[in-house]
């Protein structure tokens, strides 16, 4: 049976919750590059999953926002279905920060 496939919403729920483990932990410039990557893939007209089947990680590169580092970890997501930054970052914060 193949994995699902993320979505691009589900994507971008991911880096704005980045976003929000970053601020909650003071880090400077992080939380906003995780934002205005979300951003940038927010306003995709294809899935995100379907682009990258067609052109790997250079069409993440492509996206006006996302940088190196977080271009590998959209590559993360796309290819495994999670993503084990965020996984780490989930356990400093036990609890629902996106219902905050």
């Amino acid at each position: 049976m193949p994995k699902k496939q993320m979505t691009n919403r589900q994507i971008v729920d991911t880096l704005r919750e980045i976003a929000l483990y970053l601020r909650a932990q003071d880090v400077a410039f992080k939380p906003q590059a995780y934002e205005v990557a979300a951003e940038g893939i927010a306003s995709l007209e294809t899935e995100l999953s379907a682009l990258y089947h067609e052109c790997g990680k250079k069409c993440i590169d492509d996206i006006p926002g996302v940088g190196t580092s977080i271009a590998e970890k959209i590559e993360e997501l796309l290819t495994t279905g999670k993503l084990d930054y965020f996984e780490q970052l989930q356990k400093k914060f036990p609890f629902d920060m996106m219902a905050l």
